[in-house]
C-alpha cells in the first residue's frame, strides 16, 4: 500500500459555467451532488435564473430535500430523468460520468464546471514504524526559539503520530521548539515521543498522569508555561504540516499579523476509504475538501475579521494557523482567569477557543497554499457522540457575535452576518449524536439548562432552527428536543412548519400592515384558510377592526403575517418582532403558499 498518493485538485469554474448556460440556453437543470460544491453552484444557478428541478445524491435518505428541492438517490435517476442538463458538482466525477452514461444520459447533457487547480501529494504515513533516517535532526540546543509548536496527544495511532512529529522535524524553517504533551495516554505514545526527543533537542516531552479535558487548569498551565518566541501553533497528533508551513506563515506574519491561516486539506486517514459510499456515516462527500479558499489577503479591524469567520473563510479551529505570541499569551491568561464553570462550559470546543483568540487580533493574513493536512476517520466528528458542553461553546460564540454585529451594523446587515454564522456552524453542530442527552450528568448542568432556555427564547436562533426544520430532519430532531426541554406541555408542530401540512391551531393569527395594498390583495384569498387573520394591526389603525400594533403581547401561541414588502417597513417590523417568540411569515412566503395550493 503506497504511503504517498497524488491528487488532482479542481475548483468550480464559474465563468465557464455561465458561458455554457448562455450558449446552450439552459433554463432548467438537475444538479448531481448536495455537498459544498452543490450548494455553491446552486447559488450561482439561482443568480443566473436557472431552475434546479431536483438534486441527486447518495445521501438522499439522510437529506430528502436540499435548498427547497427534492433529493433522489442515483438508482432512482433513470426513472426520473427526462433529458435535462445535469450539472455534476463533486469534483471527483469520473465514476459519476460513467454511471450517467450507463443509464443513457448523453455526454452533451452533462456539465462539468471545474478548473484544474493544482496537484497535491498526501502522505498517509503507513511506512512509519521507526524514526526516519533522512531527517536532519538537530543536536544543538535552541537558546531562543522563534516559534513554539504544541501537540496534545491521547492514544493516537503510531503511524499517524510519527507522521505528525516528522512533519514538524522536516520544516524548512528550523528555529522552533516542539512541545509534546502526552495527555494520560495508555498506548505507546509516550515512548514514541521520547524516542524522537533523544534524537532532536528541539523536542520537549511532558507527561500527564491522567487524561485531562482541554479546559482543566493542569493541562492549560502546561501549555501556557511552555510558550517561547514570537509565534505559537498547534498540531493534532493525527494531522501533519507541509514542510514549508512555518516558513510561509512566518513570512506573512512579518506584516504585523496577529494570526496567519494556511489552507487546510482534509483527508481520510485511510487512503482506501471510499467517501462516496452511500452506506458510510462520514462527514464528507469526497476524498478531500478545503475549509476555505481564496479568502481576502488580510482582514484589518474586528468587524472584517468576524465577517470572514462567520462566512467560513476562517475555519473555526486552531490547527492550520500561526498565532502571534501576544494574542496567545493574552488568550491563555483570559482562559485561566475564568471561573472553572465558565471555562468548562463555554470553551470545550475549539471553535470557541479560536473565536476568542480572533477577538484579540487586529490583523489576520492568509496563505493560499495547502500547508496543513487534517485526517478524518469513519465515525469521527459530526457523527461522534459529543457532550452538551460543546453546544454551549457554540452558543457562547453566537451570543458574543450577535452583540458585536448589532453594535457595529444596522439591523438587517447584522442579522445577515448572524445568519451566515448559523448556516455555517449549526448543521455541523446539531448533527452530533447525544448532544442534549444526559445533561444531568454534567458538572455544569444548571448552566447548560439556563443556556438551553436562552436558545429557545432567542428569536433569531429559533427562526433559523424552524426554517431548517422544514427541510432537514436533524434540525427537526434538534427543535423537538429543545421543545421537550423548554416547553413540554405545548404542541411542537405550531412552531416548525408555518406553511406546511402539520399545523395546530393558533390562538391568534395577526396580519401586520393591514391598511396597505398587499394586505388588500391577499385578504380575500386568505378567507377560509388557516391563515385568515383573527386580528389586523397597522400603525395607522386604531379602531375595533384594525388596531395599532401591540408587539409586547405576542407569545408563542401567535402567528404574525407581515403584509408589506417595502424594505423600510419590513425592517421596522422586524425590529419590533426581534425579541418576540411568535412565529412569523412574510408576504412572499404566504403568497407562495397560496399559489402552490391554487388558492
Amino acid at each position: 500500500m503506497s504511503s504517498i498518493v497524488s491528487y488532482d485538485i479542481y475548483c468550480p469554474d464559474i465563468e465557464a459555467l455561465c458561458q455554457n448556460i448562455s450558449d446552450k440556453g439552459i433554463s432548467e437543470c438537475v444538479v448531481y451532488g448536495i455537498g459544498n460544491n452543490g450548494s455553491f453552484l446552486s447559488k450561482c444557478l439561482k443568480a443566473m435564473n436557472v431552475n434546479v428541478k431536483y438534486y441527486v445524491d447518495v445521501q438522499a435518505r439522510l437529506h430528502p430535500s436540499f435548498r427547497q428541492r427534492k433529493v433522489i438517490l442515483p438508482e432512482d435517476l433513470e426513472n426520473e430523468y427526462e433529458g435535462e442538463y445535469i450539472i455534476i458538482s463533486p469534483n471527483k466525477y469520473n465514476s459519476i460520468v460513467e454511471f450517467l452514461r450507463g443509464i443513457g444520459v448523453k455526454d452533451e447533457k452533462m456539465i462539468l464546471p471545474f478548473l484544474f487547480r493544482e496537484k497535491i501529494e498526501v502522505n498517509y504515513g503507513y511506512h512509519l514504524t521507526a524514526p526516519s533516517k533522512d531527517i536532519k535532526y538537530c543536536s544543538e540546543k535552541i537558546e531562543n526559539p522563534k516559534v513554539t509548536i504544541t501537540s496534545i496527544i491521547y492514544n493516537t495511532e503510531e503511524y499517524l503520530f510519527r507522521r505528525a512529529i516528522e512533519s514538524v522535524l522536516r520544516q524548512s524553517y528550523r528555529d522552533f521548539i516542539y512541545v509534546i504533551i502526552i495527555n494520560g495516554a495508555t498506548d505507546g505514545s509516550y515512548e514514541i515521543a521520547k524516542e524522537y526527543e533523544r534524537l532532536d533537542t528541539r523536542i520537549k516531552v511532558i507527561r500527564e498522569e491522567e487524561n485531562y479535558k482541554w479546559t482543566e487548569k493542569a493541562l492549560l498551565d502546561d501549555v501556557k508555561d511552555n510558550l517561547y518566541g514570537d509565534y505559537w501553533t498547534q498540531l493534532d497528533g493525527d494531522d501533519y504540516f507541509d514542510s514549508d508551513f512555518l516558513n510561509t506563515t512566518i513570512s506573512l506574519g512579518k506584516n504585523a499579523a496577529d494570526m496567519v491561516a494556511a489552507r487546510t486539506m482534509a483527508i481520510a486517514a485511510d487512503c482506501n476509504f471510499d467517501l462516496m459510499d452511500g452506506k458510510t456515516s462520514f462527514d464528507g462527500k469526497d476524498k478531500y475538501w478545503f475549509y476555505y479558499e481564496d479568502p481576502e489577503c488580510h482582514a484589518f479591524g474586528q468587524n472584517r475579521i468576524m465577517e470572514n469567520f462567520v462566512s467560513g473563510k476562517i475555519s473555526g479551529t486552531w490547527w492550520g494557523k500561526l498565532w502571534g505570541m501576544r494574542v496567545t499569551k493574552d488568550y491563555f491568561k483570559f482562559l485561566l482567569d475564568l471561573p472553572d464553570e465558565e471555562r468548562g462550559c463555554f470553551f470545550r470546543l475549539d471553535t470557541a477557543m479560536t473565536y476568542k483568540m480572533m477577538t484579540l487580533c487586529k490583523r489576520v493574513y492568509f496563505s493560499d497554499k495547502v500547508l496543513h493536512f487534517q485526517s478524518y476517520s469513519p465515525g469521527r466528528t459530526t457523527y461522534s457522540k459529543a457532550p452538551a458542553e460543546w453546544l454551549m461553546s457554540l452558543w457562547y460564540v453566537y451570543k458574543d457575535l450577535k452583540q458585536r454585529f448589532f453594535r457595529w451594523y444596522d439591523y438587517d446587515s447584522a442579522l445577515k452576518c448572524i445568519n451566515n454564522f448559523l448556516e455555517v456552524f449549526t448543521p455541523w453542530m446539531i448533527a452530533r449524536r447525544g448532544l442534549l442527552e444526559n445533561i444531568d450528568e454534567s458538572a455544569y448542568a444548571d448552566m447548560i439548562y439556563a443556556n438551553i432556555d436562552e436558545m429557545y427564547r432567542d428569536t433569531v436562533f429559533m427562526d433559523h432552527v424552524r426554517q431548517g426544520a422544514k427541510e432537514r430532519q436533524i434540525y427537526r430532531d434538534f427543535y423537538v428536543r429543545l421543545h421537550d426541554l423548554c416547553a413540554p406541555d405545548t404542541g411542537v408542530e405550531d412552531n416548525i412548519s408555518v406553511c406546511g401540512e402539520k399545523i395546530c391551531k393558533w390562538e391568534r393569527v395577526i396580519g401586520v400592515g393591514a391598511l396597505g395594498n398587499n394586505a388588500f390583495a391577499l385578504m380575500s384569498r386568505l378567507r377560509g384558510t388557516k391563515f385568515f387573520p383573527t386580528e389586523l394591526w397597522d400603525e395607522k389603525g386604531d379602531d375595533k377592526l384594525i388596531k395599532k400594533p401591540d408587539y409586547v403581547s405576542l407569545t408563542d401561541k401567535d402567528l404574525v403575517i407581515v403584509f408589506p414588502t417595502n424594505g423600510e417597513a419590513v425592517t421596522s417590523i422586524k425590529a419590533m418582532l426581534k425579541e418576540r417568540r411568535a412565529a412569523v411569515i412574510f408576504n412572499e412566503e404566504i403568497s407562495n403558499w397560496l399559489f402552490e395550493n391554487n388558492i
